[in-house]
């Protein structure tokens, strides 16, 4: 989902989207009071036993710098990490 920052800095969600295992596509909109800032998506468990680590990979990486993301935050069943994204 997007994360939008209003102009008291407050965070927000931007609308929830689903995906498959491996691509999800996100629509940056934002409430109308409220800007564009970051990324946050998951990294499930898959049934193979791989994912759910709260780490971008390469490909959220260059995601994130694509759309103009300030930070980009992972969460996993237990853990929610959040980073900044460097230009």
């Amino acid at each position: 989902m997007a994360l939008c920052r209003r102009p008291t800095g407050e965070v927000v969600a931007g609308p929830v989207a689903l995906g498959d295992a491996m691509s999800v596509r996100i629509s940056l909109r934002c409430p109308a009071d409220s800007t564009f800032y970051g990324l946050l998506h998951t990294h499930p468990r898959l049934p193979n036993g791989q994912g759910g680590i709260a780490k971008l990979s390469a490909q959220d990486i260059r995601d994130a710098r694509r759309v103009g993301a300030e930070v980009a935050c992972v969460a996993t069943e237990s853990n929610l990490n959040c980073f900044k994204i460097k230009r």
